[in-house]
């Protein structure tokens, strides 16, 4: 979905361009009156928290608009089973910074990568910045896509609401508690959107958030989907290369 823009429901999403997008939801056909007061509270306080989100989200009288990230190959290549990554949100800083997990909080490089190396993924990029590092490998993904001829990577989120790190609202969590109120109509519209996306279609969705996962795999018939965590017991780079091998046995 690069080229198309998507309108459902007072809720619309830009093409991609160079890995982001913007979401513009028009609250007065989602929230109450009184909903819409909590909601407006909710967002001063991440941004009294948070230096990022103010440069990423607007909120104009009932106009919420926010810029958001996924990224995928330009062009299609056949061969490659088509992977597609569904991490749980994204952060604000990554967002702001124009690559997902841009770093960690004390500026090194995020583990995520490295596992994508050790998964036959994505290679692991050496660069004198995190900033350039960013670029050559967002570059890098919509050029090729992947390390391998086996694979073709593509990155988007479950929940397309950048939130903190930390703080109140940091997360899933604190989409999930922003939105608390209509949280059944965001679900049915992100999925709406992970759908619409061309690389969506017969590639093998990887969910690292459980929830979303099981949100997805219980109304679908899905062949090729499968949760790997982030963190812990099954976290490891091998272990998701295992899940893609099971799912796509390779055929040389």
């Amino acid at each position: 979905m690069r080229g198309n823009v998507i309108t459902y429901n007072a809720y619309t999403i830009s093409p991609i361009s160079n890995g982001h997008y913007e979401v513009t939801i028009d609250l007065d056909a989602w929230l109450s009156r009184k909903q819409f007061l909590c909601f407006q509270e909710k967002i001063s306080d991440i941004s009294k928290e948070d230096p990022w989100f103010g440069s990423i989200c607007t909120l104009n009288k009932s106009v919420l608009k926010y810029r958001s990230e996924s990224l995928f190959p330009e062009k299609d290549n056949p061969p490659k089973q088509k992977v597609m990554m569904i991490l749980g949100n994204p952060a604000t800083h990554s967002v702001a910074n124009g690559m997902f997990f841009f770093s960690k909080n004390n500026g090194e490089r995020h583990q995520f990568w490295g596992r994508m190396d050790n998964a036959g993924l994505l290679e692991k990029f050496e660069c004198d910045s995190r900033e350039e590092e960013a670029d050559k490998r967002r570059n890098f993904i919509l050029a090729e896509g992947c390390k391998s001829d086996r694979y073709l990577l593509g990155l988007t989120t479950f929940y397309s609401f950048p939130t903190p790190v930390t703080g109140s609202f940091k997360d899933v969590k604190g989409v999930e508690t922003l939105f608390e109120d209509v949280l059944d109509r965001l679900q049915q519209m992100e999925y709406s959107r992970l759908v619409s996306y061309d690389f969506s279609k017969d590639a093998i969705w990887v969910f690292t958030q459980k929830s979303s996962y099981q949100y997805v795999k219980s109304g679908n018939s899905f062949s090729k989907i499968a949760y790997w965590p982030l963190r812990g017991k099954g976290s490891k780079g091998e272990e998701l290369g295992g899940i893609l091998t099971a799912l796509q046995p390779f055929m040389p």
